[in-house]
């Protein structure tokens, strides 16, 4: 997405009569910011004598260029007089936007009909996995389009044509109107998830804009004729724009090499369903590794470690397949009953509650070892094929704790001797991927870092 900077005059969308000229300003790295030169007099409150400025649900511009622009979520930042606009007390209010809706004005922001976006390097994906235009029902709700269109010619190309004319896109068409921000957790989201884990490099939505129901049959309605050097205001429908996070892995820095999911052209359909069934059912375990791995910029290898670990306790508390108890509720209800009435009255208060609350109360979960063991071992087959060793669950599981449990509990002893930025992470990625692969159903021959070293 492009940095841009847009004046014009913005209101609460509750309030009409209350306009403020101001700028609109996007950074996709540090987010939006609206930059009033004043205050909106029905969102500030007077208390002890001091002003108080309120956060927005909505706020409503009309750029100086055209257009309308709709900004949610909007958390008041600062407010300062500056001394050249002392004598006429007048200020500057920040605004910081979560979402922006270009193309119309909507309480709440727009639900969308269809939704339509451009990702980073997914033209690369393309070509290697060898898929062209599909379209198919990836729920009873949810239609899927896989498009190509030529911005040179302004419709679509049946061949695929040369890098720099291309422009492919996915485009998710709902049988019933959805807001962004679900649109964004269920829709792109792991569809961004699909195309890093084929390319083994983090995506980015490039564009995202689709109609809506307020804008029913007037898709050029709303339009910003002054900005066509700006994407984001240049489609025909409603726009969103939003910050992204940076690349935590640099193109020149990535430890794998390119693989594609190659050999799916046929399955895609099934595959994309799986996929997004999947990862309903085990969303902590997409999330956590992939924001670790990909889109988190800074972390400190021992957090990632420590999140790629709880990711897979959630998938092991959530697989049918696992038990997560030693014994039976009920017959462990009773056991725990034996536990407390063992305590004795002269304990501290504070030592009997954690005994009676931590300990006895939580003593029927399986351990973290035994949840990795489970794991390794549902997993042992492809896992010695990457690993080129002889694979032992029992001495892996151990190692993973270990490391976990010392990167939880710090003392002064120095975790530097952990190898947590080398070996503990490569295998803790590949053992999610594997168990990935294994839920959405992918055939292990079809990827070529389970059959050659990286």
């Amino acid at each position: 997405m492009q940095s841009f900077e847009l004046d014009g005059y913005w209101h609460p969308s509750d309030a009409p009569y209350d306009k403020v000229p101001g700028t609109l300003e996007f950074e996709p790295e540090s987010g939006l910011v609206l930059k009033l030169m004043g205050r909106f007099k029905s969102y500030t409150q007077k208390e002890s004598g001091q002003e108080r400025r309120l956060d927005i649900d909505t706020i409503f511009g009309q750029t100086s260029i055209g257009g309308e622009i709709t900004l949610t979520q909007c958390s008041i930042a600062t407010y300062k007089i500056p001394r050249e606009y002392n004598h006429e007390g007048r200020g500057i209010t920040h605004y910081r936007p979560d979402f922006c809706f270009a193309g119309e004005h909507s309480e709440g922001g727009p639900q969308f009909k269809s939704i339509s976006f451009q990702l980073t390097s997914f033209d690369d994906w393309i070509h290697s996995s060898e898929i062209e235009d599909i379209s198919f029902r990836l729920d009873d709700e949810t239609e899927i389009v896989f498009s190509y269109t030529s911005p040179a010619h302004g419709r679509r190309k049946p061949i695929l044509g040369n890098d720099s004319a291309e422009d492919y896109r996915v485009t998710f068409r709902f049988d019933k109107a959805r807001g962004f921000e679900s649109i964004r957790s269920n829709i792109i989201r792991p569809f961004q998830f699909f195309i890093t884990f084929g390319l083994q490099e983090p995506v980015f939505p490039l564009l995202i804009f689709g109609q809506t129901e307020h804008r029913g049959d007037r898709p050029f309605a709303n339009q910003f004729p002054g900005a066509r050097e700006i994407d984001a205001f240049s489609r025909a429908g409603t726009s969103v724009v939003y910050p992204e996070s940076r690349l935590r892995l640099k193109q020149e820095e990535r430890a794998h090499p390119k693989w594609t999911l190659a050999h799916i052209e046929d399955d895609i359909n099934s595959i994309l369903r799986n996929w997004y069934a999947v990862y309903r059912r085990f969303q902590p375990l997409f999330d956590l590794f992939f924001t670790s791995m990909y889109y988190d910029d800074g972390e400190y290898p021992s957090v990632i470690v420590l999140n790629l670990t709880r990711s897979l306790e959630a998938y092991h508390r959530e697989s049918d397949q696992y038990t997560d108890r030693y014994i039976e509720r009920e017959q462990f209800e009773d056991y725990r009953q034996t536990l407390n009435e063992t305590i004795s009255d002269d304990f501290p208060k504070p030592f009997k509650s954690h005994l009676e609350n931590g300990t006895f109360r939580y003593a029927n979960r399986v351990s973290l070892r035994r949840r990795l063991k489970d794991i390794i071992n549902d997993q042992e087959d492809v896992l010695q094929e990457r690993f080129r060793d002889d694979l032992d669950s029992n001495e892996m599981a151990t190692e993973i704790k270990n490391i976990r449990n010392d990167l939880t509990h710090l003392s002064d002893e120095d975790i530097s001797k952990f190898d947590v930025e080398g070996e503990i992470l490569y295998k803790l990625s590949r053992l999610i991927e594997t168990v990935i692969a294994d839920e959405v159903g992918f055939d292990p021959e079809i990827f070529p870092f389970y059959n050659q070293e990286s």
